[in-house]
């Protein structure tokens, strides 16, 4: 039987860009040119920018890897 659900955690990517004020869909530009695929807080009523909620119920090599691309991402400020 396949799972529709995942363990998550609650990520600020939001905070840790140099230009502060950059929205989700900004950051989802910049993730996505990395090739992550996370969903934005704001389709789970997060009341601020900034806020993704990633899924690490993968094997550690495929969550290392999205770490490094996510890390890469942020980083291009």
């Amino acid at each position: 039987m396949e799972c529709n659900a995942a363990f998550f955690i609650w990520l600020n990517l939001g905070a840790v860009k140099t230009n502060r004020t950059a929205t989700d869909q900004e950051i989802l530009a910049r993730l996505r040119q990395e090739k992550v695929y996370i969903a934005p807080g704001i389709i789970y009523a997060a009341e601020e920018a900034g806020w993704f909620r990633m899924v690490f119920a993968h094997p550690p090599h495929v969550l290392e890897e999205g770490l490094n691309r996510m890390i890469r991402a942020v980083r291009l400020d």
